[in-house]
């Protein structure tokens, strides 16, 4: 049998996100990441079409600085930032499966923008 991998796994990560909301487990990362890093290197990724008005005002930094965002990412999807704006856990979406680091400032970009 042949099979397109990629829908597969989109849909096998879509069902375990809404099987577990609010239930998943932790990655603990080793170091702590400055979010605040992450988000000025996902804004330049291809992907990310950011007029210079949004970028220079300041918007993301909002999100950033929203305590009750943080905590709701915290509660809901195990995503811990502390005060300072280092990140420290990840949600464990799909047991035994560690995601690539290097989309980690696409994905924080994203959770701040989309969630």
């Amino acid at each position: 049998f042949l099979v397109k991998l990629e829908p597969v796994c989109y849909e096998l990560f879509y069902q375990q996100a809404l099987c577990r909301f609010n239930r998943f487990d932790e990655i603990h990362l080793n170091e702590s990441i400055d979010v605040r890093k992450m988000l000025s290197m996902a804004l330049s990724h291809p992907s990310i079409q950011v007029d210079s008005e949004t970028e220079g005002n300041g918007e993301l930094e909002a999100l950033f600085d929203d305590k009750a965002r943080r905590e709701m990412l915290e509660e809901y999807f195990k995503i811990e930032i502390d005060d300072s704006g280092f990140l420290h856990t990840l949600p464990q979406v799909v047991v035994g499966y560690s995601p690539p680091m290097e989309m980690l400032p696409l994905f924080m970009y994203r959770i701040f923008t989309q969630v």
